[in-house]
């Protein structure tokens, strides 16, 4: 979800597979989630069509609707070095790149964006980002793993009193399944005779 709004498009977020959230005693704060997204959230339960009529209405009002918010999950130095390299990239057609993409490059280690864009530095930009990457892992953030790291603490942040848990899990049919399917004796047995 935070790549999808990184892009800046209008967005519906529609988490499925609800009746298995609640089958384990789970919430989730649809309205507190949207608040914090900044978007629409429909929850649905797509093999069952549950939630697909009210994703549809939210999808069509959603069309025309302004941009939602980017709001990136990086370090603020992260968000620097981005602003930094901007003005040297662009797409092929000498376009400018725009900053998801220009985040992607300074995290694409392979090389493989690199070879995708134009630089306004006549083959310097391999020494550019080289130089980007040392300057975040001195501070503190190397790349790519700063982006795991970045995403995962927005995932927290976000979901922090959105995702309601019981205090013990229920058990489900699947775990009674997984006892018997998983056990060393009567998972091979099975296999064996499947």
């Amino acid at each position: 979800v935070s790549q999808v709004l990184a892009i800046g498009l209008p967005t519906v977020d529609a988490p499925n597979m609800i009746d298995v959230t609640r089958d384990r005693g789970m919430r989730i704060d649809a309205a507190l989630l949207s608040q914090r997204l900044g978007v629409r959230v429909v929850e649905v339960q797509a093999n069952q069509r549950r939630g697909i009529s009210e994703l549809k209405q939210a999808l069509l009002a959603t069309i025309g609707q302004p941009a939602t918010a980017v709001v990136t999950p990086f370090p603020q130095a992260f968000a620097n070095e981005v602003a930094s390299l901007s003005p040297l990239v662009r797409e092929q057609g000498g376009k400018p790149l725009p900053p998801y993409l220009v985040e992607r490059l300074l995290l694409d280690t392979s090389g493989y964006l690199q070879r995708e864009v134009q630089s306004q530095q006549n083959g310097q930009l391999p020494h550019t980002l080289a130089a980007a990457r040392g300057r975040l892992a001195a501070a503190g953030f190397p790349v790519p793993a700063v982006e795991a790291v970045a995403r995962y603490d927005w995932v927290a942040r976000i979901l922090a009193d959105v995702v309601i848990r019981p205090r013990e899990r229920p058990k489900t049919w699947t775990d009674a399944l997984d006892r018997v399917l998983t056990n060393r004796v009567w998972g091979t047995l099975v296999f064996v005779a499947l």
